[in-house]
């Protein structure tokens, strides 16, 4: 049986694919080029690309993106797409979700789906710094250049008290995945942001003679949402667990082994703060955390956690 990759996204197709002028579709990426809605029925290909028949650039006419019907007065046009002024206004218009005002010309938008306007007054808008998210109302400061939406200030880390309940959580799920003897007792501490130079974790230890470790204690950004500690947390314990018991390991193998860990962690909280995290980690661009994440999570998918874990651990 033949396996074809889809024309539009590029991977394979399982099961029931369309077929148009030689090239193979998942049927859910069968859309207009034009105005983005699916295909289906009768359509057209123009210069390599599908659009439905009224939408097609090559009849010349002008027509709507939302309704696809024909524009005969005036319009909008918005990145190369026009609009009846009445579609416009009641389906396609930004409204900025920190003024509630239209906006024109340039927006930010965030991986939530809300836009916004670029400035208010001399004000740049700004973004959570876990999430993402614009900010709308009130924000809370963990560092000079750093805020939370109010969503994730609500699980916000900042006592003893939650750092113990996400030590604990974070054990049991290690002991899930058979990653034992990770010491359990290493000191935590919260620390302005604006002090951890760029990182969001960071462990620290002694080293005296062979393999001889002591004085471990980690740093954690203070204020970090409940969700995004856990997962730093997690990042920084299996540092501890390749410090004990790994191999000389390169940077790569090492941050990612430990982003592995983290995004672990993440999958079994399973929110749309985790999952959104876990996407960010999985995109990354960075040459360490993100090829290192990558790089790990192909060895896992052959070896499992205790092949993993052999294969880094100390002979």
């Amino acid at each position: 049986m033949a396996i074809f990759r889809c024309a539009r996204c590029g991977k394979f197709i399982k099961g029931d694919g369309v077929s148009k002028e030689g090239k193979y579709y998942h049927k859910e990426c069968l859309k207009c080029a034009y105005c983005g809605a699916k295909l289906t029925g009768s359509f057209v290909t123009y210069k390599g690309k599908l659009y439905h028949n009224e939408c097609n650039p090559a009849s010349g006419k002008m027509v709507c993106a939302f309704c696809r019907k024909p524009i005969l007065g005036s319009y909008y046009d918005l990145e190369g797409k026009h609009y009846h002024k009445d579609c416009y206004h009641e389906h396609v218009e930004k409204i900025c979700s920190v003024c509630g005002n239209p906006i024109t010309g340039i927006y930010t938008v965030d991986n939530w789906g809300n836009y916004a306007h670029v400035m208010h007054g001399t004000e740049k808008t700004k973004h959570c710094g876990t999430c993402g998210r614009i900010i709308v109302g009130s924000a809370k400061q963990i560092g000079k250049n750093s805020v939370l939406c109010s969503v994730c200030a609500k699980s916000s880390v900042t006592t003893s008290t939650q750092i113990e309940a996400c030590r604990a959580k974070v054990l049991s799920m290690f002991k899930s995945f058979g990653i034992n003897g990770v010491p359990e007792d290493i000191p935590i501490k919260l620390k302005n942001k604006d002090l951890m130079e760029g990182a969001e974790g960071r462990i620290h230890y002694l080293r005296s003679g062979l393999r001889i470790f002591s004085n471990f204690y980690i740093d954690i950004t203070c204020g970090l949402p409940e969700d995004h500690f856990q997962g730093v947390l997690a990042h920084e314990l299996l540092h501890s667990w390749l410090v004990l018991y790994g191999r000389e390991v390169t940077e790569e193998e090492c941050e990612g082994f430990c982003n592995l860990g983290c995004a672990w962690v993440y999958q079994r909280i399973n929110t749309d703060l985790s999952r959104y995290l876990l996407k960010r980690m999985y995109k990354s661009e960075d040459r360490i955390y993100g090829d290192g994440y990558r790089l790990q999570k192909e060895r896992f998918e052959k070896l499992g956690w205790a092949g993993l874990l052999e294969s880094l651990r100390h002979k």
